[in-house]
């Protein structure tokens, strides 16, 4: 697709980027909340991953740890990324976007993918702390879901 230039001191990445400017169709950004449900969404996804041992403890880690610190700065705690407007400068997604909300998903995934902190950033091309595509795990339970208990449900149609 091309390079993107990224303003420096936002956590989000290329795809976020050429969304904004592909998509200007309201002016109005995602909301809180949705952002707020995305984090709590891909911690609940990355413990889930952990814990079948789908995603190593280190890398789930870093996730559930970033997705923690967008929760604090919407709900007002002490947070890397200062406040609410803090944590929001960072999903600049317009509300209205095209889709079924892939663009958000992946703004949330570049967050989550970025360094801890904007002051983490040293200037010139930031590394992220994990790859795009490890924060992805956050975004699928799993491909494989095994239920603790084991519960057959008869078929109306076999013989008792």
């Amino acid at each position: 697709m091309g390079e993107m230039t990224v303003p420096a001191h936002v956590l989000y990445g290329a795809s976020t980027h050429r969304a904004v400017l592909n998509f200007p169709v309201s002016g109005r950004t995602v909301g809180p909340l949705v952002i707020h449900a995305f984090a709590l969404l891909k911690k609940a996804c990355a413990e889930s991953n952990i814990e079948l041992k789908k995603l190593d403890r280190r890398r789930g880690r870093l996730i559930t740890d970033a997705c923690d610190e967008i929760i604090a700065g919407l709900e007002g705690e002490t947070s890397s990324l200062r406040d609410a407007a803090g944590v929001m400068e960072h999903f600049p997604i317009d509300i209205f976007q095209t889709g079924s909300g892939t663009s958000t998903n992946m703004n949330a995934n570049e967050v989550i993918a970025s360094p801890p902190a904007p002051a983490a950033c040293p200037s010139g091309p930031r590394t992220r702390s994990i790859p795009t595509t490890t924060s992805t795990w956050a975004s699928r339970p799993t491909t494989r879901f095994r239920p603790r208990c084991r519960w057959r449900r008869r078929s109306p149609f076999t013989a008792t």
